[in-house]
């Protein structure tokens, strides 16, 4: 991390701006923080394995959501991701996202004009989402929504 000053010399007719030398972190401070970051990255590192382990020895359904998040996430995988989750915990799955983003999801994968030939359902006799998600999108909504969920399984307080 480099902070830099800078200095306003008046002189002559016009102002001209120097900036003296950066000053960087000592070396202490640098090891520090690089042993910050190292700890924060193992501790994340180290919740996920924890949620993986603990929520599939205590349910089918958790093993079932890994194995299928290691698949190529395609709009049926992520659908069967969100119904197992749905079976477990009900109506509580807007606690782990907004029902807005939930309807948004589902209605983007189920939606042939959204997927074409890849989207859950061939024909659909709903209007396509006003704003769909995208499938990179959708990717990430439904790994962040199997993340939480395993973690609220293996029993972990939420992630901050």
């Amino acid at each position: 991390m480099t902070a830099r000053i800078g200095a306003f010399c008046f002189g002559g007719a016009g102002v001209s701006l120097s900036v003296g030398r950066g000053l960087s972190l000592s070396e202490s401070d640098r090891k520090r923080s690089e042993e910050e970051e190292r700890e924060e990255a193992y501790q994340k590192t180290r919740r996920k394995a924890i949620s993986r382990v603990v929520s599939a020895l205590k349910d089918e359904r958790a093993l079932k959501v890994q194995r299928l998040l290691q698949k190529e996430l395609t709009p049926q995988t992520m659908g069967h991701i969100a119904d197992l989750i749905q079976d477990d915990i009900g109506g509580v799955m807007r606690d782990l996202a907004s029902g807005n983003q939930l309807t948004r999801f589902y209605r983007s994968i189920n939606h042939p004009d959204v997927f074409g030939e890849q989207a859950r359902h061939i024909i659909s006799q709903q209007e396509p989402p006003p704003m769909p998600m995208s499938m990179d999108e959708a990717r990430a909504f439904i790994r962040d929504l199997a993340a939480r969920w395993l973690e609220d399984k293996a029993g972990l307080p939420p992630s901050v």
